[in-house]
């Protein structure tokens, strides 16, 4: 029963949030898709919201956090209705496929959602920060300041944005007693709503049994490295969904006008007020856009929908950062290390500890195949390749110079973070090999950040 209630209020979110599901990018994708970007505005609107009142110092509840969200929620579809809907280019999938696609996601989430409720997926991190965070939250009815600036707290990384903890306590707020039991459910909703965002993106750009194979190459990979990194109850799923949205509607979908760029922004924002490495991401994702359109010469028509991208982000982030600087919660985080200088003395550790730990779940074939893919089609490559690969390229890069920074061996920081801090990496690189495998090599998507000039 507590699994099911804790499914339910996750369910009401998606109300919340129904506006996104009638964004003109976001409307030509099929209702599963529309639903999941629903559910992460409604997040993101809900986490908001909780800032707001916890604020002003009005104490959350369902009536009092449900009823202002409600009308916001009307009135976006309202307005949303009345903008045309973009065209959407779906490959169609062959039945036999399609049946094995399907089979092959839905055995990925049973085996993700087995792993998170037998334990085998789960860390202490869901008792240390985001599930005490959600408890308190729901006790003290907002944000809970004496706790998140007390000296014996720094455990629960105070500075983290407050998105993933607040979606818990929205349902720890009438079933406080069942929040530890429901919470690695989470998990698997954020990796489950991911799957068909996936699937739309891909066959915008190629055939539809393409984007069926990719999307079941994707699920598998990224359902076992989850489970791999002890991800269960905490925010990389969440993460991962919003930073492989933001990617896909960067590198798929038109960007031609302001409202192009609304949609990976919404994506983008979640990814800042999920994780600190959100917002790391969110600079990679962007700045390898521009990257992108400076070589292929793309000079009109980019620079507003991009704009608009990276503007909604920055909102959110000035309004965590507001919040946090206005009741003295920490903005650096004391568990952190202090970037003193880099240690050359354990490069090669750290490289032979991060090939260890590139496993995954899958001996290594989740990354071993896609960049194999790319290695065998070079000839291939384009300017598009640029955005997926240079943020993986990115990502990684940022990993490894964290890891030169402690003077002490760090081989047990790296065992216990880097299969989390790379899936987002992952996630991107099956994105892009997949495109380069099946995608028009010619003719690139009309308007997309990647497209070249003269294909305009």
């Amino acid at each position: 029963m507590t699994l099911w209630l804790f499914a339910l209020s996750q369910a009401a979110l998606v109300v919340f949030g129904l506006p996104a599901a009638f964004i003109p990018s976001i409307r030509r994708l099929s209702w599963a898709s529309r639903l999941a970007s629903s559910y992460a505005l409604g997040t993101i609107l809900l986490a908001l919201e909780g800032v707001l009142f916890s604020f002003v110092g009005w104490k959350w509840s369902y009536p009092g956090l449900a009823v202002p969200l409600l009308i916001l929620s009307a009135g976006g579809i309202w307005l949303q209705r009345r903008l045309p809907a973009e065209p959407g280019v779906r490959g169609k999938v062959p039945a036999a496929v399609a049946v094995i696609a399907c089979v092959v996601c839905a055995v990925a989430v049973l085996i993700l959602y087995q792993g998170v409720i037998s334990g085998r997926a789960m860390s202490v991190d869901l008792i240390l920060f985001w599930g005490i965070k959600a408890a308190r939250f729901a006790h003290a009815g907002g944000i809970d300041i004496p706790f998140m600036t007390w000296v014996y707290s720094t455990h629960a990384h105070a500075n983290y944005p407050p998105l993933f903890p607040t979606t818990l306590s929205w349902f720890a707020l009438g079933r406080p007693e069942g929040l530890w039991k429901a919470a690695p459910l989470s998990t698997v909703i954020w990796f489950a709503a991911a799957i068909p965002l996936v699937f739309d993106s891909l066959r915008s750009r190629m055939s539809g049994s393409a984007a069926a194979a990719t999307t079941a190459f994707w699920s598998a990979a990224l359902a076992a490295g989850l489970i791999n990194a002890y991800s269960g109850g905490n925010a990389e799923a969440a993460l991962i969904f919003f930073e492989t949205a933001a990617i896909s509607f960067l590198l798929f979908a038109p960007m031609e006008t302001w409202k192009d760029g609304v949609a990976p922004g919404l994506f983008l924002a979640g990814a800042v007020f999920t994780k600190l490495e959100g917002t790391v991401a969110t600079g990679f994702i962007l700045s390898g856009a521009v990257l992108v359109l400076l070589i292929a010469r793309q000079w009109r028509g980019w620079w507003m929908p991009l704009l608009v991208a990276a503007a909604i982000p920055l909102v959110v982030a000035l309004t965590w950062m507001s919040f946090m600087l206005m009741f003295d919660i920490p903005l650096r985080d004391p568990t952190h290390l202090t970037a003193t200088g880099i240690v050359f003395d354990h490069v090669e550790a750290i490289a032979a500890e991060e090939v260890l730990k590139s496993g995954f779940g899958t001996r290594g074939l989740s990354w071993i195949l896609p960049l194999g893919v790319l290695i065998v089609f070079a000839d291939r490559w384009n300017a598009r390749l640029l955005l997926p690969m240079g943020f993986a390229l990115a990502l990684l890069a940022f990993t490894t110079f964290y890891y030169l920074v402690p003077r002490s061996d760090p081989s047990e920081l790296i065992g216990w973070t880097f299969s989390r801090l790379m899936l987002p990496a992952l996630s991107a690189l099956i994105l892009g090999a997949s495109d380069l495998l099946f995608g028009p090599v010619a003719n690139q998507a009309r308007g997309s950040v990647s497209s070249s000039s003269h294909e305009r």
